[in-house]
Formats: C-alpha cells, sequence, structure tokens
C-alpha cells in the first residue's frame, strides 16, 4: 500500500488525491521501506519468499492479460520527469549569456490553395536579420 502511494503520488495521477493531513510522498516511502526491513528481520526465508511469490504473481498476470493498453507506469515517470524539468525552466532567472531575442510581428498574408504566405516579406527578412539566426520570430496574422 506505502509504495502504491507513493507510485501515485509521484507520478501526479489526478485521482489521487489524499486528505490525511500527515501525509506525504516521503512517509510513504519510508512506510514502504520499513516494511521490507521488519520483513527481513523478521524472517528473512518468508520475506524473500513472499517477495518471490508476489513476483511470480505478477508475471503470471503479465502474461495472461488481454492485449489492452491500461497505461504503462514506467511511461508516466518519464513523462512526469519531462513535465517537472518543464516547469523548472520558468523557475529559474534568465542569465545574460542565455538570452535570446523574441520578436512577434503582425501583418497580412496572402492564401493560395497550397500555402499561406506574408504578403511583405521584407518584415520576415527584417526578423530574420535581428534575431541573428538564435533567436524565435513569429510573424501572424490577426
Amino acid at each position: 500500500v506505502n509504495i502504491a502511494c507513493f507510485l501515485l503520488n509521484y507520478l501526479g495521477s489526478p485521482n489521487w488525491r489524499p486528505l490525511w493531513k500527515y501525509y506525504s510522498k516521503t512517509t510513504a516511502l519510508m512506510g514502504f521501506l520499513a516494511c521490507i526491513l521488519l520483513m527481513f528481520l523478521i524472517h528473512w526465508i518468508y520475506a524473500f519468499a513472499a517477495i518471490l511469490l508476489a513476483f511470480l504473481l505478477y508475471m503470471y498476470v503479465d502474461f495472461q492479460a488481454q492485449a489492452i493498453n491500461w497505461g504503462d507506469g514506467i511511461e508516466g515517470m518519464k513523462e512526469e520527469r519531462a513535465k517537472n524539468a518543464l516547469l523548472r525552466i520558468d523557475r529559474r532567472k534568465e542569465h545574460i549569456k542565455n538570452w535570446k531575442p523574441k520578436f512577434i510581428a503582425l501583418g497580412a498574408i496572402e492564401e493560395d490553395e497550397n500555402e499561406v504566405l506574408p504578403k511583405d516579406f521584407g518584415i520576415v527578412r527584417f526578423l530574420k536579420q535581428m534575431r541573428k539566426s538564435s533567436g524565435l520570430a513569429i510573424y501572424a496574422s490577426v
């Protein structure tokens, strides 16, 4: 139960909303580790047998399961790490060495059958020159 609570919290499951005021990710992980340690302290053979039985049961269910994609915990962990890394970018102050220019230009567009092009390519060339091949330039039409 403790490892399930920890993983639900770590993966950021939207359905996981614990109400106990003393709950934290750390207490769930420490509870799991304490249970495993106590199992081995009480009787290591039975602890090993219980873990082996749980693993074999998991393997049996995994092999007998239908080909339905219920989601993957590892993929969820990867997505959560990527999301947290992207959110940390906003918290960091941008250093002067890492600054890149960002421009937006509004203008008219011409619509052909296959493509949409700006009417005035001079603005596009100006934006390219201003950003010096390292910034972001957006040309938009309202």
